[in-house]
């Protein structure tokens, strides 16, 4: 295995395949970063862990389980990487069910003084997404489950794909009643800290192009809510 990431080269000869059975599992030893980058983070041990990607049917789905493990017994790294692959595998997820690259759908980032946590908490609680979105809303915020947003007494349904407590959460829109174009779009919300305090909120909706007849609407409506979301005095009970 040869990573090519923002001009950099990382090769390693213990860094190979181990299993390829496609389409069902690929199997490979991780060891992705270079002596220069384990001193700036501080990590002294000497990694050689193993990824493992199976896919498997799940009636008209597909089923993938990621499983990283062979660490050493309180590995740093693996603590480091436990809440890197929720991020990328909410990603992957709705890149796939959405369609696209990065480049097609909404993107905004907006900076807050307020710290993450505050902002997640907007984000996974009824009365954080009520504060700056639509105050009537009801559902279960944590993975698995729907939201159901009203506006003036149409629907927007959202399925909780991804919570990671630390700054990210994916939703899928499973139906909308506003905005038909909606339907099987993602949202992807990357909440992260910012350099000097505060917080800064990386925003997508995949999906959502210029090309659909509501992207003149939601574009300037997300920067509006997005705007809500990211004040510093909010309700998140």
């Amino acid at each position: 295995m040869v990573w090519h990431e923002q001009g950099a080269t990382i090769a390693h000869p213990d860094q190979v395949v181990l299993e390829a059975d496609p389409p069902r599992r690929l199997s490979y030893t991780w060891h992705t970063f270079t002596p220069a980058w384990a001193a700036a983070v501080g990590v002294d041990e000497e990694l050689r862990s193993r990824v493992s990607f199976d896919l498997e049917p799940d009636g008209a789905l597909v089923k993938l389980t990621v499983v990283h493990d062979d660490f050493e017994e309180g590995s740093t790294v693996a603590e480091m990487i436990k809440h890197g692959w929720p991020r990328l595998l909410g990603d992957v997820k709705t890149l796939l069910e959405a369609g696209g690259s990065d480049d097609e759908g909404f993107g905004l980032q907006v900076t807050s003084a307020a710290p993450v946590a505050e902002v997640v908490g907007a984000l996974v609680t009824l009365g954080g997404l009520a504060s700056w979105w639509s105050p009537d809303v009801t559902g279960s915020p944590t993975p698995g489950g729907e939201l159901v947003f009203r506006f003036g007494g149409r629907t927007t349904t959202m399925r909780v794909e991804d919570v990671d407590p630390t700054g990210l959460v994916v939703w899928t829109c499973v139906a909308s009643e506003i905005f038909a174009e909606w339907l099987g779009t993602g949202l992807w919300f990357d909440v992260r800290p910012r350099p000097g305090g505060g917080s800064v909120l990386v925003f997508r909706h995949v999906g959502l192009t210029p090309e659909l007849p509501c992207f003149a609407v939601c574009a300037p409506g997300w920067e509006h809510h997005l705007a809500n979301l990211m004040m510093k005095e909010r309700v998140t009970a």
